[in-house]
This record gives structure tokens, sequence and C-alpha cells, in this order.
């Protein structure tokens, strides 16, 4: 797996500070399947474009950590709290599916 990001992504996202544990296992494919299941359960639920969103996201979060073990990962640095390790992640989350997300949500209600 390759995961490519632009230079202006690099430092948003925080890439590099996830562990190599998360990298080993996120498998975009993957994560791309998770978050089209959650837009079409949670559109129908969510009345503005931001719970949508949040809803998708930490939906999309919980299952990396069920489908991929991500919670395992997070452990190995007993320096790093759980807030720490999950900002990133989901600030990866965001800046990869918001405009997908919004783009869903404006459809379905057009």
């Amino acid at each position: 797996m390759k995961i490519i990001i632009t230079e202006s992504q690099k430092e948003s996202l925080d890439y590099y500070r996830l562990s190599n544990c998360v990298k080993r296992r996120m498998d975009l494919d993957g994560i791309d399947d998770i978050v089209d299941e959650a837009m079409r359960e949670f559109v129908s639920v969510r009345n503005t474009i931001e719970s949508f969103i949040d809803t998708t996201i930490n939906y999309t979060y919980d299952q990396l950590d069920i489908e991929y073990g991500i919670e395992e990962c997070w452990g190995i640095d007993e320096d790093i709290f759980w807030d720490e390790f999950t900002t990133p992640i989901k600030r990866f989350l965001d800046s990869r599916y918001e405009s997908k997300l919004k783009e869903y949500f404006e459809n379905y209600y057009n």
C-alpha cells in the first residue's frame, strides 16, 4: 500500500507523527469503504453538514480501531496520551474525506 499526500498536507495532517504501526495498518481502500458505508447510514439522520461530517469521521475512526487494531498501536509509546494519538488520525480522516462528505450531503438534500 502506498499513501500519497501533498507537501501542504504533511504539515496539516501530522502524518509523519503517526506511529509506524498505524501507517502499516492503514488500508486506504478499506477506509474508503468504511466512509462510504457511514455516509449512506448517517446522511438521513443528521440535519447539519457539521454533524454529518463529525458522526461519519468518528464512526470511521471507531471502525479503524475495530478493523485494523489501531488501539493496539497507540500504546507502544507510554508517553503518548490517547488524545495526542487520536487527533492526528482524525485530522487525517477529516482532510481526506471532508470535501467528499460535503458533496454527498449537499447532493442528498438537493
